[in-house]
């Protein structure tokens, strides 16, 4: 089994290329064994980079576990793709385990408990999961079997210790799926339903005194599982000082998501599910990730039908005859949970929330053929007939896909494109400073060149301060537009010459347009910026005179930082005040900050940097008092080959 997943695993690894949400969080990994992390960009909620190194939450619905995954093997191997599909491979050994487990242990039988583990192995659709971004909602599953397999120890609890082991594992390894992504919350209903369903198939006599200890167990492993997020909230809350600043960055980013916003009516939504869950199931929806496109094959949703049409009729066959076992109670707790949680949500779910599905269409469809086998043990032969129809579909997917692959190599953001600018990068610009304003472009750079590549995520004065001080400049942007959008920062910062490379697909796809610029390209640019720059380091001077003082004075153009402001205005009256406003470089107007004595200082937060400007006035005048605008730090930023 797992060395029939292994081979499928290996099977052209290499393809398609690497998209930028089937690395995250796992690109981190470079940060958290950087010698400089503060050097390396990382898309991670307030607050929660530990240490500026340890990611908690990357985001408000899913934390880091394939980063911690990869973490040890990153640092005894390096950085590569294979490397990377290797440990996503890994979460499929484990499910695989889990499966056959639970199988195995609830009347599977040798051949069941082997035979459909060993079909998920050669599934297109779970194969190919982790090689997109569906590897990040299938590998929790291995916790939700787990999370299972504990509450049906309270089936056979007789102590209020055993109770709350039970409990307690059931709700740790839920919380562990949870915080893996948070659609696995839509489970924890079913969960909780099944716990009970072992609590009352227990024939110990004293249950009233084993529902607080299950409460309490359940209670206390969902908060130790999901600590991720307790942790990850809390130092939002402190980043945005305050339960207030909380609630505000909550509301925003929920917004943004448009997390609650469902349009579709019931019928529409339940349509929506029924077509997503097909196109995941069957391996479509991951093929038209990597190549844009369903590739047809022999019985492509076949396999998916006669799935559902065992699972459904058998279950109903079984609960009329009485025969219907408890796992097969509890696979469909779980699916009928996660549907209602789904609806919550609507088309706001996307193909890759339903990644759960691939493993549960299995194991239910087991649980009723072994029911069946019991009732009719005829029947057996059709099973397997049936089974080595599946497997020759799965092989057939495979076949239609990895051809599809070999023949593209993947296309757009899933093509090799980012595999030769990530080499191009290491090899030809390894002393450039790149620029990546698309999001998520330096995710996939900044793991295959492990983190050697110095590079940035807006163009700013500081990247071009980097280009005035001696090094070459490529901005790098995505889609068919960027050769135009380059064009456009060629003719913002007054560069004279863009020299343009293009990536593109094996089909002719421009991926992305790397335009690279020379010190020379920006002569008068960097003239102009040096003026400005004595004008600024004047008023730095004067506000100095004036009593004003920063500490640290000058800030990394790599990272933003909190600094200490003192001032002491001695020309002002008694009991005058003073207003501190600051603007950021691109900031369109001062936004106050303080209001203090004339002999007062302050703290900022972690967010100055290169060309934030601190202004200082007199209130009742209005007068403005100095002006310090924050210059870099040249040492900050050197070049990459000494991390």
């Amino acid at each position: 089994m797992i060395a029939i997943f292994a081979a499928g695993v290996a099977w052209n690894m290499g393809l398609p290329g690497l998209y930028m949400d089937a690395v995250n969080p796992d690109y981190l990994v470079v940060r958290m064994l950087a010698d400089a992390p503060w050097r390396l960009p990382a898309w991670v909620l307030p607050g929660n980079l530990l240490g500026d190194r340890w990611p908690v939450l990357t985001s408000l619905y899913h934390g880091t576990l394939h980063a911690w995954t990869l973490l040890p093997l990153y640092a005894a191997f390096g950085s590569s793709l294979e490397l990377l599909r290797a440990s996503h491979a890994l979460w499929g050994v484990a499910i695989l385990l889990g499966l056959w487990t639970c199988l195995r242990r609830n009347g599977g039988g040798p051949w069941i408990s082997i035979a459909v583990p060993l079909l998920l192995a050669i599934d297109p659709a779970f194969i190919f999961a982790f090689r997109t971004q569906l590897y990040i909602t299938l590998a929790p599953m291995l916790f939700t079997l787990l999370a299972m397999q504990s509450a049906q120890r309270e089936k056979d609890a007789r102590t209020r210790g055993q109770h709350f082991s039970a409990a307690l594992l059931t709700g740790l390894f839920s919380g562990l799926a949870i915080y893996g992504y948070f659609v696995y919350a839509f489970f924890l209903p079913g969960m909780i339903a099944w716990l009970g369903l072992q609590y009352f198939a227990n024939r110990a006599p004293d249950r009233g005194a084993g529902v607080p200890c299950i409460a309490a167990g359940l209670a206390l492993g969902l908060a130790l599982g999901a600590l991720g997020y307790l942790v990850g909230y809390g130092l939002i809350l402190h980043e945005e000082g305050g339960w207030a600043g909380l609630l505000a960055y909550l509301h925003a980013r929920s917004a943004e998501l448009k997390a609650f916003q469902a349009s579709y009516s019931f019928f529409e939504v339940t349509s929506f599910f029924i077509r997503v869950l097909r196109d995941v199931v069957s391996g479509q929806w991951q093929a038209q990730l990597m190549l844009g496109e369903h590739v047809p094959f022999f019985g492509q949703y076949l396999k998916p039908a006669l799935m559902f049409a065992v699972t459904g009729i058998g279950s109903m066959m079984l609960t009329w005859r009485g025969k219907g076992s408890m796992w097969l109670c509890g696979v469909w707790l779980l699916m009928l949970s996660f549907g209602l949680g789904a609806l919550c949500f609507g088309e706001r779910l996307s193909g890759h929330h339903f990644a759960p599905f691939i493993v549960l269409a299995y194991m239910a469809a087991a649980f009723t053929v072994v029911g069946i086998s019991e009732l009719a043990p005829r029947a057996a032969p059709w099973f397997a007939g049936l089974a080595l129809l599946s497997a020759g579909i799965s092989l057939a997917g495979q076949t239609a896909i990895q051809q599809r692959l070999v023949a593209t190599g993947g296309r757009l953001l899933y093509s090799e494109a980012i595999m030769q600018f990530s080499n191009d990068a290491a090899r030809l610009h390894s002393n450039a400073l790149y620029v990546l304003p698309d999001w998520g472009l330096f995710m996939p750079l900044q793991l295959l060149t492990g983190g050697r590549v110095d590079h940035v995520l807006s163009i700013d004065d500081s990247a071009q301060q980097a280009l005035c001080s001696g090094r070459d400049l490529v901005v790098a942007l995505i889609g068919a537009d960027a050769p135009q959008r380059l064009e456009e920062q060629q003719r913002r910062f007054g560069w004279k010459e863009v020299r343009v490379q293009q990536y593109l697909d094996r089909e002719k796809n421009l991926v992305i347009s790397a335009g690279l610029v020379t010190p020379a390209d920006a002569r008068d640019r960097c003239a102009a910026l040096a003026e400005a720059r004595a004008e600024v380091a004047k008023a730095n001077a004067l506000a100095e005179k004036r009593g004003v003082r920063v500490v640290p004075p000058l800030v990394g153009s790599c990272r933003a930082q909190a600094v200490t402001l003192t001032w002491d205005f001695l020309d002002l009256p008694a009991g005058a005040n003073v207003e501190v406003k600051v603007k950021q470089q691109d900031a369109a107007a001062f936004q106050l900050f303080k209001v203090g004595s004339a002999a007062d200082g302050a703290e900022t937060g972690p967010w100055v940097k290169v060309g934030t400007q601190f202004w200082f006035a007199d209130p009742r005048s209005g007068d403005v008092l100095a002006t310090m605008t924050m210059l870099p730090d040249e040492r900050d930023c050197q070049a990459a080959g000494t991390r």
